[in-house]
């Protein structure tokens, strides 16, 4: 019974870190690249308008944003974790990679957003993984 609610607070623990990392990256990202004024956040088409006209920098720090993310709050859980470390990363990259997914269904992305995120979030969490691992072990 206690791994289990240890393994849920490292899934937990782990999706609010990632959550932060997400939120503190793209406030970064919105202050440096703010949206239109006036935009209609229940237009789509405005949405689809506004990311066309976005500077690359602005829709990759989107992606940045959820890389972070997935790679500081999977290795947070797996440094709580007992056991599974990687396991219990893994679920914390497909949450975030399920928001990123989220996100990209709701408001239109270029292809090489969605190739992106589909790679590099499941990759992140990974190496998040590992390298809590790697650090837990040595201590």
């Amino acid at each position: 019974m206690k791994s289990f609610i240890r393994s849920v607070l490292a899934i937990v623990a782990g999706v609010i870190v990632a959550g932060l990392f997400i939120v503190g990256i793209e406030t970064i990202g919105h202050r440096l690249y703010p949206p239109p004024p006036g935009l209609d956040l229940k237009n789509p088409e405005a949405l689809r308008e506004m990311v066309r006209a976005m500077p690359l920098a602005a829709i990759g720090s989107v992606l940045l944003a959820w890389v972070v993310g997935a790679l500081a709050g999977a290795w947070v859980g797996a440094r709580i974790a007992m056991q599974w470390r990687i396991g219990h990363a893994g679920v914390i990259g497909a949450v975030v990679l399920a928001g990123a997914v989220a996100s990209m269904l709701m408001i239109p992305h270029p292809a090489w957003m969605w190739a992106g995120a589909l790679v590099l979030i499941p990759l992140a969490a990974y190496a998040g993984g590992r390298w809590a691992s790697r650090v837990r072990s040595a201590s």
